[in-house]
């Protein structure tokens, strides 16, 4: 058996490295981790795609019922606005895990998110019906928060 010098060994290792399965495992293992991250907030992430798709209908319905063009740039907006919601989401998880926090941040996140939309949904069925839900509801909920103080 013949003795390898150092450099034969390293030669061989890198070739090693970079030509066989090793580049599946690893990314495989990042394609896993970055699944089960996502999978993590899904929930959050697929409730903010269906209020922005609401959102997105019923402000088409108010601009309609106003008598406004429907114009591409703010289908565009929506679009924008919810990468930049799912960012958001990602990135408060992210930054739970990383540091360990005490605290529901991503949660947090996603219900100032969520609160938006939903306020923003109420006001476009207001334009259409009249109805004022968003008063209606902050109303009962400021009730029913100072009956359970008392």
């Amino acid at each position: 058996m013949k003795a390898q010098t150092s450099k034969e060994i390293v030669r061989y290792n890198v070739e090693k490295f970079v030509t066989e399965d090793y580049w599946i495992g690893v990314g495989f293992t990042l394609l896993s981790w970055i699944s089960s991250f996502i999978m993590s907030v899904a929930m959050f992430l697929s409730f903010t795609l269906i209020i922005v798709l609401v959102d997105l209908y019923t402000g088409r319905l108010a601009a309609k019922h106003r008598g406004e063009a429907i114009q591409s740039h703010k289908y565009r907006n929506t679009v924008r606005k919810f990468i930049l919601y799912m960012v958001g989401i990602l990135i408060s998880e992210l930054f739970v895990r990383t540091f360990s926090l005490p605290i529901p941040l991503t949660y947090m996140v996603a219900g100032v998110i969520s609160l938006t939309e939903i306020k923003s949904i109420f006001e476009n069925i207001e334009t259409v019906t009249g109805v004022r839900l968003w008063s209606y509801v902050g109303e009962r909920l400021t009730r029913l928060i100072l009956r359970r103080w008392n």
